[in-house]
């Protein structure tokens, strides 16, 4: 068990991960601030990453697509550009060139009816189906591998003239013929010996899969990528993190064998928490995840920020609010804008939000201002992996910008429509009220120990934890040694209007 005073001291960058029955939710912190967080729940799980034998059952000459089966529900969604031959790949890990993407119309290149390998990279959204690539990548700790490919590259994100010679030269010299290589970000600075492990790592992986594709029919999953426990470690860990925390024992085995493989010294950054206070209660995360949820978020001057996410884009209003400065307007217009730059960046990491984003400013008459606050938001929006595009201010103070979509929004992943006002505004979901049950159940016991709780709540949550969650209810009766007596009460009686549920001890 770490000792409390360990947990809380300020490190620059940490990974905070609580797992459950139900779901797993992982934390990005920053000098203790959350910057990103990463929710999957168990009978939902992502597939960005796996790859499939598909069968094609359309082909759109017209839209120049094609409708893929990949055996998950939604027929998967193809491009003619990520089509045979596009190499096609996590965008923010791309090389010194865009990668070349096909330019054959697809009725030439695919058939109904064939069987082909896909991978998915981006999530169903709506009604729209998961997107595929042809162009399979597999990611590792510091390279990723193109088995189509015999390209060599190095990630964008590294700036140094110096370094992306270096890691060219190396990549180039380390790579097997026929295998295309991209350096990420994390491989910086990273001698040849880590590299290498990371290629043989790949390579294997690759001959593992690819021996799969010819021993069944499609559509058939050939490969499952990681748990999200790995794969967020995998995609978010750099050296600047301090520490991983997880308070859940087969997680952290497992993070103990992913990197024994790929970077054994960095395993000593991995610590099993055990204490009776929720790990997300300790760093202050569970509130940081109900502000996100706010569409006011306040500004430390005073002013504050209205975020309005809908099916089409997301805009932040920024106002000045009770600051009013003690020099002249322009100033004031200026300090607001900056102080909102770095709040703005936040919230769309935090939030996930994709798409269209529009951010309105406070009018500035002095163009050098505007040059000022966009120059900020570059700058704060860099550590950002999502591939983004921004427009310069406009004269009215709007900024237009675009930023990937690979999965739904922290809002649409927590909260659902609200039957009340029929999509006019938000609450949040069935599940997520539940799991904020089973936390409070957790920790009710740990404070008091008490063998009896009566759970009374809303009837829709009822019926959603008898129907999706008994086993949940089941394992917390038997980790802790208690009777828990699960009640349902109306949706419209008054009591219930603003607290769902009610844990009643004894």
């Amino acid at each position: 068990m770490l000792p409390f005073s360990d947990l809380v001291s300020v490190a620059a960058k940490q990974i905070i991960i609580n797992a459950s029955v139900s779901e797993t939710r992982i934390a990005l912190l920053e000098q203790d601030e959350l910057i990103n967080i990463h929710i999957e729940r168990h009978n939902k799980q992502g597939i960005v990453g796996n790859v499939y034998l598909g069968k094609v059952i359309r082909v759109l000459p017209g839209m120049q697509s094609a409708f893929i089966d990949i055996g998950v529900g939604q027929a998967g969604f193809l491009y003619a550009k990520d089509a045979l031959g596009a190499e096609a790949v996590f965008e923010e890990e791309e090389g010194d060139e865009p990668y070349p993407a096909n330019k054959q119309p697809i009725e030439k290149l695919i058939r109904e009816g064939q069987q082909i390998v896909v991978q998915v990279i981006k999530e169903s959204y709506g009604s729209k189906g998961p997107r595929l690539t042809m162009g399979v990548a597999v990611p590792g700790r510091y390279l990723v591998l193109l088995p189509a490919s015999s390209r060599t590259g190095v990630s964008r994100k590294i700036e140094s003239e110096a370094e992306r010679r270096r890691l060219r030269e190396l990549v180039g010299s380390i790579r097997e013929k026929n295998l295309g290589i991209i350096a990420r970000t994390a491989a910086e600075k990273v001698g040849r010996e880590q590299l290498q492990r990371d290629l043989r790592y790949l390579t294997e992986l690759w001959e593992k899969l690819a021996a799969r594709k010819n021993s069944g029919k499609s559509p058939n999953l050939l490969h499952m990528d990681y748990s999200i426990v790995t794969r967020v470690a995998r995609d978010l860990y750099t050296d600047e993190v301090q520490r991983i925390v997880i308070d859940d024992e087969g997680g952290y085995q497992e993070l103990i064998a992913f990197f024994k493989k790929i970077d054994a010294s960095s395993s000593a950054k991995i610590e099993l928490y055990r204490g009776d206070i929720p790990v997300f209660d300790i760093y202050g995360i569970e509130l940081d995840i109900e502000l996100a949820l706010q569409a006011r978020v306040d500004l430390p001057s005073g002013g504050f920020v209205v975020v309005d996410e809908t099916e089409a884009l997301t805009t932040f209003d920024i106002n000045t609010g009770k600051y009013t400065g003690r020099k002249n307007p322009s100033e004031t217009i200026l300090q607001t804008n900056l102080e909102a730059v770095k709040t703005v960046a936040t919230q769309i990491r935090l939030r996930d939000i994709g798409g269209i984003i529009v951010i309105d400013f406070i009018d500035m008459n002095s163009r050098a201002d505007r040059e000022k606050v966009y120059k900020a938001l570059l700058h704060q929006l860099k550590p950002d992996k999502a591939r983004t595009s921004i427009l310069k201010i406009s004269d009215i103070g709007l900024v237009q910008m675009t930023r990937k979509r690979t999965r739904e929004s922290l809002e649409k992943t927590l909260t659902t429509i609200c039957p009340a006002c029929d999509g006019s505004g938000h609450q949040k979901s069935q599940a997520t009220l539940a799991y904020e049950l089973f936390r409070d159940v957790e920790r009710i016991y740990h404070r008091t120990k008490t063998n009896r709780m009566q759970l009374r709540v809303r009837e829709d949550i009822y019926r959603f934890i008898v129907t999706e969650e008994k086993g949940h209810l089941d394992h917390l009766q038997n980790k802790f040694s208690i009777r828990i007596e699960l009640l349902a009460t109306p949706w419209h009686d008054p009591a219930w209007e603003r607290e769902p549920y009610q844990i009643v001890q004894g």
